[in-house]
């Protein structure tokens, strides 16, 4: 018998999420700031119209994982670390701008994971 105080794997995940909206939305606000501090600017949801502001944002979001993969292949641990926080940052920053509930966003697509068939689409890696 468990104690009813314990979560199941759902609900322990579903705790997760809230928490890590509250977390991504004290973090977002954090970069969005020092954005706007700094001189840049801070895409909104009106700019989903924009063909170019979001895909931008996305370049940027890219160009920090070339950066990771560079320092992988440099053997360089903690400038790997710095530039996957890099693609944290720029993430969290676009989604909160954005009105994006990433948190929700994540704890949706983990369940959509877990339902899919093992080593799904045939694919090699």
């Amino acid at each position: 018998m468990t104690n009813q105080t314990e979560f199941t794997k759902p609900q322990a995940a579903q705790a997760a999420a809230v928490q890590l909206t509250s977390l991504f939305g004290a973090i977002g606000a954090e970069i969005e700031a020092n954005k706007r501090a700094h001189g840049w600017k801070v895409t909104g949801p009106d700019d989903w119209a924009d063909q170019h502001e979001v895909p931008a944002v996305l370049m940027l979001i890219t160009t920090e994982v070339a950066e990771a993969m560079e320092a992988f292949r440099n053997n360089d641990r903690a400038n790997f670390a710095e530039e996957l926080a890099d693609v944290l940052i720029r993430t969290i920053g676009l989604s909160h701008s954005m009105e994006i509930d990433l948190a929700g966003a994540i704890y949706s697509k983990m369940e959509h994971n877990h339902a899919r068939a093992y080593k799904h689409g045939g694919k090699r890696i």
